[in-house]
């Protein structure tokens, strides 16, 4: 490293209550960085690997999750093209480090069991395998499986005491202390009792993933919401095909009503097409997302917290359109919201909603995940308060988790037409390989177009269904 930055400088690391590391001297960080970059167009080989790590590293303990990623990244191809299946094998667990750091918990932790399961069936590997356990460790403490975390730190630990490195022993041994304190208040962590109890659970759970930067709480692109304002307005009910125009009929001036929508996603393109939008939801957090969204646009919206089954902050006969992503699985009962729903809606107006097929609910997901067989486990209706196994409950409400629930189609089709709604389109939508295995045997989601009839007793957009 001759030459690559001053010497002088403080590089140290330590570790903070929670075990992350943080730089000693920042100031001194960032300038290393800088020297380090003005030497990058003199190194070659292993030492662009080392150095391009390093960086990645520092960008980590700096708080720059996103950009250690790109640097790891750029190691991982420089040290494939030489061959160094080590320094490839080093960068992809601290890359998987940086993940969790970006708030990217489960995609994590499944790069580090991958990487757990590579360096045990490879030799070569196993100097480093003990970074790969502490990481996955940490990963799965974040996650909130402290059982899961504490099984990999042990194994950690055993490795790391027969190299007897004591700064590396003090570190796991600081991870083992949480997880023994994560594991004493799983142990006492108790289902919320009631509907009041589960919406303020499930809130905070909500509020815990909009803040960690969730999927469904990231912003559109500003190109986005520039094409929304010229009419182009591309929303989605479920994760991947967008909303047909014909479903959203004509939107300027017109009252629209997010119903658990919140996120700063949908709500501000409905805003730039020039809707009247209110944001109704349960979780603080999402609705500050759609806030700050249409300021930062210079956009307005309405925001109302409140439970999804209960709109009577609401006014009668008021929205022309009501959005409703995949959001009713937090709910324990439908039964209210669709009539809800129906009261303020206008005569003609449209309810749009995004669903989940009730099947997805009867398999376990957790064992698919460790790659258990495809087994129909579960009951529908389902509920994780009354069928998830006791001691997982307890380790999920302790983690903080939002509480889910499976409605049959009973629930999801024949309640809102009983009450009063007719549906006048349906279209069917997949999720991700990579999130469920369960995605490639059949269409995870669906999505209804409800329209409340007219006075007439006739949908006011024609009785022939929409495509």
């Amino acid at each position: 490293m001759d030459g690559w930055f001053d010497p002088a400088l403080n590089l140290r690391m330590r570790f903070d209550a929670q075990g992350r590391e943080q730089a000693e001297a920042p100031a001194d960080v960032r300038k290393a960085m800088e020297q380090l970059h003005r030497s990058m167009g003199n190194l070659e080989n292993r030492d662009a690997v080392r150095a391009w790590g390093m960086l990645a590293n520092w960008h980590r303990v700096l708080g720059q999750p996103e950009q250690a990623i790109r640097c790891h990244d750029e190691a991982i191809a420089r040290a494939l093209v030489l061959e160094d299946k080590g320094a490839a094998f080093r960068n992809r667990i601290r890359r998987a480090h940086a993940r969790q750091w970006a708030g990217e918990i489960p995609e994590a932790l499944a790069d580090l069991e991958t990487l757990i399961d590579q360096g045990d069936a490879d030799p070569a590997l196993k100097t480093w395998r003990h970074y790969a356990l502490q990481h996955a460790g940490k990963c799965a403490l974040d996650a909130g499986r402290p059982a899961l975390a504490k099984s990999y730190l042990q194994r950690a630990l055993e490795m790391r005491q027969a190299m007897k490195d004591e700064a590396l022993l003090a570190s796991t041994e600081q991870a083992l202390d949480l997880t023994e304190k994560a594991l004493n208040t799983a142990a006492k962590a108790q289902p919320p009792k009631g509907v009041d109890a589960l919406l303020q659970h499930n809130r905070r759970g909500w509020n815990r993933w909009a803040r960690s930067g969730g999927e469904w709480s990231q912003p559109y692109a500003a190109e986005r919401l520039e094409a929304a304002r010229k009419g182009d307005v591309e929303v989605v009910l479920t994760p991947n095909k967008r909303v047909p125009d014909t479903w959203l009929g004509h939107l300027e001036g017109a009252e629209v009503l997010g119903l658990a929508s919140g996120g700063g996603q949908q709500m501000p393109l409905f805003a730039a097409a020039g809707a009247r939008v209110t944001s109704f939801d349960l979780s603080d957090a999402q609705l500050a997302r759609d806030r700050a969204v249409t300021e930062a646009n210079g956009l307005t919206l309405q925001t109302v917290q409140g439970n999804m089954a209960d709109l009577s902050a609401l006014p009668s006969a008021h929205f022309d359109l009501i959005f409703h992503p995949v959001s009713n699985p937090y709910a324990p009962d439908l039964a209210p919201m669709w009539k809800e729903a129906f009261r303020v809606l206008k005569p003609g107006g449209r309810m749009l909603c995004g669903l989940m097929q009730p099947i997805f609910y009867c398999f376990d997901h957790e064992d698919l995940e460790k790659g258990g067989p495809l087994t129909l486990r579960y009951n529908v209706p389902y509920s994780d308060l009354e069928q998830m196994p006791p001691e997982r409950l307890q380790q999920w409400v302790a983690s903080g988790e939002a509480l889910e629930f499976g409605h049959s189609m009973e629930q999801l089709i024949a309640w809102p037409l009983e009450a009063g709604f007719v549906m006048t389109g349906f279209y069917e939508d997949s999720w991700s390989d990579a999130v469920s295995r369960l995605n490639p045997y059949f269409p995870i989601y669906f999505c209804t177009r409800l329209v409340k009839p007219s006075p007439s007793g006739s949908a006011a957009e024609g009785q022939a269904p929409v495509a």
